[in-house]
């Protein structure tokens, strides 16, 4: 697996465009960002995304995916920070292909390097588990 990311700032927020790789042999069928799920780890990400408001909703548009994948915002109890957690409900999609990408993107509200770093967790077929570090590309857009 690889996620990478860059960074772009614009007008009042910072984007951060990833892409997924699926190097396996499996299908994918979920997968967090800015957490490895490890008991006694909290989630890695400080800034919530845009739009993102914890009483009403946890998947805000600033978190862009294609369909039939939805982006939403997670957390763990008594644990500051979050994670992004993105899966889909369509029964007649069968997840990430092997040797298919998958580019999404967020939106936070200002620069922050824990999502250039951020710790993932992925599910493929028959539950096998995929984790790592994402890794930025290019040079960050200031």
């Amino acid at each position: 697996m690889e996620l990478t990311v860059e960074r772009v700032k614009h007008a009042g927020a910072v984007t951060y465009r990833y892409r997924l790789v699926n190097h396996a042999k499996t299908h994918l069928h979920n997968f967090l960002v800015g957490t490895t799920l490890s008991s006694g780890s909290c989630p890695d990400l400080n800034l919530t995304p845009v739009g993102f408001d914890a009483e009403k909703n946890r998947c805000p548009s600033s978190i862009v995916v294609r369909p039939p994948w939805t982006g939403c915002v997670n957390g763990q109890e008594e644990c500051y920070g979050g994670f992004l957690e993105f899966d889909y409900s369509d029964s007649t999609f069968d997840g990430l292909t092997p040797g298919d990408s998958l580019p999404f993107s967020v939106t936070v509200p200002a620069a922050d390097s824990t999502y250039e770093h951020a710790s993932f967790w992925i599910v493929g077929d028959d539950y096998l588990q995929y984790e790592g570090r994402a890794r930025m590309i290019g040079a960050p857009n200031h």
